[in-house]
């Protein structure tokens, strides 16, 4: 339980920084829906207790609940992540169920479970997902593998990402190559990409990394807000091409 405490606090301070199935979920789902629900992050703990809880005392629609739960946009994706991890261990034949699903969210959120799960097997699953054809679970392979601390070693398999055509998978996967500690070329062509949020990522990969990028000092004046504010961030530890 604490394992999964600590997952899931993490993974729920994340994004504070940054439709049900098909004929809807069983009634026996309703409770487990219901706690596990997005709120604050101070209460992750608490909801994923009583999510595991409430999952736990689920009969014969176990996995039709797991589903709707994996699939509502509505629940709180961190605490899902840990609860479908947690059954996954519990029945493993469940987890390849759900990554060889036709549906993506169900394929997206058996990635996301990998993040409780050991590193090495998490790495090497994640590290297949990156070639799945949906760019949702792609982008997920890629948050999984940052989480994991993943080492400069796999930098070689993260970078084609970078030139992924989905905008998403392409800021996924610089703010994976910061986690690895692996600087790559192909981040600073992503300075000039037409998606801010692949820009904003690449900066901050960019800064996190120290990279040397003189384009950083023509964005640090540029009218986006967020663009604006990474870039003099990344100049601010980039003494080589401060203004």
């Amino acid at each position: 339980m604490r394992l999964l405490a600590t997952a899931i606090l993490a993974l729920c301070a994340a994004a504070c920084r940054d439709g049900h199935a098909r004929g809807g979920p069983p009634a026996e789902c309703a409770t487990l829906l219901r706690v596990a629900g997005a709120g604050s992050c101070h209460a992750a703990e608490a909801r994923l207790k009583g999510a595991l809880e409430a999952a736990g005392r689920l009969g014969a629609a176990r996995w039709s609940c797991l589903r709707a739960l994996a699939v509502d946009p509505a629940r709180d994706r961190a605490v899902t992540a840990a609860v479908l991890g947690d059954a996954f261990a519990r029945e493993p034949a469940r987890e390849r169920d759900f990554r060889g699903s036709a549906d993506p969210r169900l394929r997206a959120a058996a990635v996301a479970a990998l993040v409780i799960a050991p590193r090495e097997p998490a790495l090497t699953s994640a590290l297949a997902a990156l070639a799945d054809r949906d760019p949702t679970v792609r982008a997920e392979a890629l948050a999984v593998l940052a989480r994991q601390a993943p080492g400069p070693e796999l930098a070689p398999q993260i970078a084609p990402s970078l030139h992924d055509p989905a905008a998403a998978v392409r800021a996924a996967a610089a703010s994976t190559l910061a986690a690895a500690r692996a600087s790559d070329p192909a981040l600073l062509a992503l300075l000039d990409d037409p998606d801010r949020e692949v820009v904003v990522h690449a900066i901050y990969a960019i800064k996190a990394l120290r990279m040397s990028a003189p384009r950083l000092r023509a964005l640090s004046t540029s009218p986006d807000g967020r663009i604006r504010a990474a870039a003099l961030a990344a100049l601010s530890v980039a003494p080589e091409v401060s203004p």
